[in-house]
């Protein structure tokens, strides 16, 4: 079990320039400040994760990726002028002796970028075993497996999660159709790249799946059956457009499988965190069950599914697992703003704005 208690914030989207969706770097600031004067598990603040999508590089690079390293690198330095004070906030956060574990997201897969990941590192402060990165999964055993969640979006799914190159060219990353192309364009690219990727991923699945493993304390027979828990190709794609199932819908079925593959190996959690859907939300990912519980954090970015003003959502998760739905800044009328746990069977969203 985990001794500290996790943040866990996603999709803050913070890019540069006109198309910038993030506005929000003093409430940001705020936050931080507020929870680096926690002591309430030990002698630091509570470890924070940020579940994928901090930046968004194709929002500081012209509305499309970065084509390369240097286009990457040019993309950061405009997010990090654009936001310093927001980086300025984390790196006190990790000088007050937190703990931040960097997810990528779909927006932010550059970070797999070894000198884009070295030069956010120096922008937060230099070097740090405190501040860790995780190209896809983030596994505290017995407490919490968390991922961004665009793995199981098939139009932002990257071939190669934890190699996200060109096999050509590795100056490239190899780009999900939804990064290329929009509506029935993407479609057809993702047919394109699912015939031409297969050979391709069952070699990373026979190889990179299982060195990477270890490390994130699953078997190798876990982390590939979490690879394949959400079906990919326009076979599959076609199954969920005919029942009109959501990212959102598939990030419900992706827990409730990848727990399955869990509890069936005696490593299950009482907390699978996600992001990528900009939905903040807490419910069972067994239906008629109080745990364990599925939650997303929603965005702080103005990338909102229902179109009306950010609000400033997150999860909390105790040390044994427990995890609560927030939103910042606290109620001072009555305390932090928190749901209520959900009666077994039914899910809980966060409400709408007032």
């Amino acid at each position: 079990m985990s001794a500290q208690s996790l943040l866990v914030v996603g999709d803050l989207h913070m890019g540069a320039g006109d198309g910038d969706p993030f506005h929000r770097d003093r409430d940001l600031a705020r936050f931080l400040a507020e929870m680096a004067r926690r002591r309430d598990d030990g002698p630091g603040p509570p470890r924070l994760v940020i579940l994928g999508d901090l930046l968004d590089f194709p929002a500081a690079a012209g509305g499309r990726p970065p084509d390369g390293e240097a286009a990457a690198l040019e993309a950061l330095e405009r997010i990090a002028a654009a936001h310093a004070l927001a980086l300025d906030a984390l790196t006190a956060y990790l000088a007050a002796g937190a703990t931040i574990d960097l997810v990528a997201g779909n927006h932010d897969a550059d970070l797999a970028r070894p000198a884009v990941l070295a030069r956010l590192r120096e922008l937060l402060g230099g070097p740090s075993a405190r501040l860790a990165f995780h190209p896809w999964i983030l596994h505290v055993p017995g407490v919490l497996y968390a991922e961004h969640g665009h793995q199981h979006h098939d139009l932002n799914a990257f071939a190669t999660p934890l190699a996200p190159w060109r096999p050509d060219d590795r100056d490239r990353l190899d780009l999900p159709p939804g990064a290329l192309a929009e509506g029935p364009r993407a479609a057809a690219l993702l047919a394109l790249s699912a015939a031409r990727s297969a050979r391709r991923r069952r070699a990373y699945r026979a190889t990179a799946l299982p060195t990477a493993a270890a490390g994130l304390g699953l078997s190798p027979a876990a982390l590939r059956a979490i690879d394949a828990a959400t079906p990919r190709g326009p076979l599959a794609l076609a199954s969920r457009m005919a029942h009109r199932v959501t990212a959102r819908g598939a990030q419900h079925r992706a827990a409730r499988r990848i727990h399955d593959v869990l509890q069936a190996e005696g490593r299950s959690v009482p907390c699978y965190a996600f992001a990528h859907t900009h939905v903040a939300e807490r419910r069972p990912v067994v239906p008629g069950a109080a745990e364990p519980l599925y939650v997303n954090a929603g965005t702080w970015s103005n990338l909102r599914r229902d179109g009306g003003a950010p609000r400033l959502t997150y999860v909390e998760v105790a040390p044994a697992g427990a995890a609560r739905l927030l939103e910042w800044p606290p109620d001072v009328r009555g305390g932090w703003r928190s749901r209520r746990p959900p009666a077994a069977g039914r899910r809980e969203t966060a409400p709408a704005p007032r």
